[in-house]
């Protein structure tokens, strides 16, 4: 993996890391696990997930992406899975419910 960013006592707060497959995470950071908001995208730059994260799961407020590009979910997450408000989307961008 490489890391860019704000590291305090060898620790990254704040920046992006690239994972050997390709995948890139951008945001914050706590004990090197995705905590706080950030954006984790697909090794051809799609956009995957943008939102809030705990502990490496998306937890708080975010949005999941299709391959395509196209909102899939957008609302509230717990432990990275839909949870309260929220909305799926169709293939047409079209709220399911």
């Amino acid at each position: 993996m490489r890391w860019e960013g704000t590291f305090k006592n060898n620790q990254i707060l704040e920046g992006i890391c690239h994972f050997p497959d390709g995948r890139v995470y951008e945001g914050e950071w706590l004990a090197e696990q995705f905590h706080g908001h950030g954006s984790f995208s697909a090794p051809d730059g799609t956009l995957i997930y943008n939102g809030d994260w705990i502990e490496g799961q998306r937890s708080g407020e975010g949005t999941l992406f299709n391959t395509d590009g196209k909102i899939h979910y957008e609302g509230s997450w717990k432990q990275n899975l839909p949870d309260g408000h929220g909305c799926f989307f169709g293939p047409d961008e079209k709220p399911i419910y």
